[in-house]
């Protein structure tokens, strides 16, 4: 995926940026339209991005993260 996103937000809500390609002027976005002509470097891009949606967007990471934010609720309340 070709896009601008912050680093800092990116990394307020995930563990590790995801791995698309970050054009932040008209000559990034060129850079990599260039690179990604090669078919190879296509299929890396697309190999990284599907797995770091499965590792992040799975349904387990988000119950599990969303059962860590209830228990600290939990906990502050009772205490």
């Amino acid at each position: 995926m070709l896009g601008y996103y912050s680093e800092e937000l990116q990394m307020a809500c995930y563990p590790e940026l995801p791995p698309m390609l970050n054009a932040d002027s008209p000559e990034a976005v060129a850079r990599h339209l260039q690179a990604l002509q090669q078919a190879s470097y296509r299929r890396e891009c697309g190999a990284e991005g599907r797995a770091w949606i499965l590792r992040h967007h799975h349904w387990k990471p988000i119950v599990s993260a969303l059962l860590a934010e209830c228990q600290m609720l939990m906990a502050k309340r009772a205490a």
